[in-house]
């Protein structure tokens, strides 16, 4: 159905900023970049943080 399509639409988009968001590309120029690109990755997966933006405590408010 329609929600269907619209999920795939987003996880298509997605696949293209999550790497920028993230700093994957930067790790990929780090000595041991892809081992971090690795634990990163899992620790997303694992606590499903890939789905929403993890703040600290003294990032400013989204909304001013």
């Amino acid at each position: 159905g329609r929600g269907t399509q619209i999920r795939g639409d987003i996880k298509s988009k997605a696949r293209d900023i999550v790497p920028y968001y993230y700093g994957i590309q930067q790790l990929l120029d780090e000595p041991d970049g892809k081992r971090k690109i690795r634990e990163l990755i899992e620790k997303l997966l694992n606590a499903n943080t890939f789905i929403y933006s993890v703040r600290s405590c003294s990032s400013p408010p989204l909304v001013p």
